[in-house]
């Protein structure tokens, strides 16, 4: 009696649904915006609705420190990121400042904004409950 040997085998598709899954966390991952890691208490408003594109955000905070995409950055060097950032694209840039931030420099923002070529210009507010 002769014995039959079986080669061992090594079935893939668990190996498939894993780099699915991460693939779809990476992604899901990746869609978040920096703007989340800084603490902002924004003002509330009564007509506040959320933007229906992903638009560019400007956060300024309490002290009048100013962040575009998750790094400090002064009015002059916004105005070129904002034209760098847009580069064309009709693109919301939307103003994250914190409800106790200095409005002269909630102006000075803007005004760089709309200098760098920001035709949709926007300032973040939470909906009033």
């Amino acid at each position: 009696m002769r014995r039959r040997t079986e080669e061992p085998q090594i079935s893939i598709a668990p190996l498939i649904d894993m780099m699915f899954i991460l693939l779809i966390f990476f992604l899901v991952a990746a869609s978040f915006e920096r703007q989340a890691a800084l603490e902002v208490e924004r003002p509330r408003a009564a007509t506040a609705a959320p933007s229906p594109i992903s638009p560019l955000s400007v956060v300024i905070k309490r002290d009048g420190s100013v962040y575009f995409r998750g790094e400090r950055t002064d009015c002059a060097s916004l105005r070129y990121a904002v034209s760098e950032a847009l580069k064309g694209a009709e693109r919301e840039v939307i103003v994250v400042a914190d409800r106790n931030a200095p409005v002269g420099r909630l102006v000075d923002v803007l005004d760089a904004c709309r200098l760098g070529g920001a035709k949709r210009l926007s300032i973040a507010a939470e909906e009033e409950r």
